[in-house]
């Protein structure tokens, strides 16, 4: 007897899903044989957000799926099953891709990424992430799945799940594009921000001044050139030798903190290199290249600080000195 194309399938797939039930010995997938069959590890991030993230993935199987939970006596436990591994194996591409710097669990992330994947008559997967601190979306991608698995035998394929990893890379790199352009817009308002704040203060408040970042410190240190051009002199002749006399004390202060978060700087730096830095949320405690370069720039900015104090101290004790004669 002739048996047709698609006959000849259902006959395969039929075969296939009575054969691992019959494995199983049960007529109910648990989640583990699901969590088993997608368990392949993540395409890795071709770059890493130097921030955290909490990670979330909830899977949608809608009535219009073309779902066949074939020869199951209870299809909903084995759907609600099959749901689970699905989330957690969209959970872990995530966070086992190294896309994010810190994995968190709480609220004091830098963003929450969900996962959203629906099956309808078509599947499709969303990508968002949500910067914690003003709740604003900030990027949504969205890729429709090749291919509707549509039996037990299929969704517990080797293919099928040997596939989800390369789908999930293409979501990964462009919510990482995203996020960068992003951060570097973010990163050019802050120092015009900074600029804008730095050119307003006083001599004293730029010294006294405590830098985070390292665009902050050398954005610092070009406000602290300026200050001691076009302030100096005027302070020089109407401050009356206490005030100078203390700001000479805050000068030497600021010296000494400097060298000493140098020191810190630059051994910090040389035990991320060695794999040897454990400081929990450091920027660099994943091992990040971009970490150790902004700690050195940071120490090397406060050299260069100590350099431009100097001579404004100098200044300062030969003007308390001329007035003592």
């Amino acid at each position: 007897m002739n048996m047709t194309k698609n006959t000849i399938r259902w006959v395969c797939q039929t075969c296939a899903g009575i054969s691992l039930l019959l494995c199983s010995g049960c007529v109910t997938l648990p989640t583990s044989a699901f969590t088993k069959a997608m368990a392949n590890p993540p395409v890795r991030s071709p770059v890493q957000i130097d921030a955290s993230a909490t990670v979330e993935a909830t899977v949608t199987i809608t009535p219009e799926a073309p779902n066949k939970w074939l020869f199951t006596m209870d299809a909903n436990t084995t759907s609600a099953n099959y749901r689970s591994a699905l989330e957690l194996a969209l959970r872990n591409d995530i966070v086992a891709s190294g896309l994010f710097a810190r994995i968190e669990t709480g609220s004091k992330a830098d963003y929450a990424v969900k996962v959203e994947w629906l099956e309808s008559k078509n599947i499709t997967c969303v990508l968002s992430a949500t910067e914690m601190a003003t709740g604003v979306r900030i990027t949504t991608q969205s890729r429709a799945y090749p291919g509707v698995p549509t039996d037990i035998a299929s969704r517990y394929s080797k293919a099928w799940a040997d596939a989800l990893p390369a789908f999930m890379a293409s979501l990964k790199t462009e919510l990482a594009e995203n996020l960068q352009t992003n951060a570097r817009r973010e990163q050019e308002q802050a120092a015009q921000a900074m600029t804008s704040l730095f050119a307003k203060a006083s001599l004293t408040e730029l010294i006294t001044g405590a830098d985070k970042t390292g665009a902050s410190a050398r954005e610092r240190n070009r406000a602290i050139i300026v200050a001691k051009n076009m302030q100096l002199p005027s302070l020089l002749r109407d401050s009356k030798t206490s005030d100078l006399t203390a700001l000479v004390i805050k000068i030497e202060q600021a010296v000494l903190d400097l060298n000493h978060e140098g020191e810190i700087a630059n051994d910090r730096a040389q035990r991320i290199a060695a794999g040897n830095d454990r400081t929990r949320g450091s920027v660099a405690a994943n091992g990040g290249a971009q970490g150790i370069e902004e700690i050195r720039g940071l120490a090397i900015s406060y050299q260069e600080r100590i350099e431009l104090l100097k001579p404004i101290a100098v200044a300062l004790k030969e003007e308390i000195t001329n007035r003592n004669r």
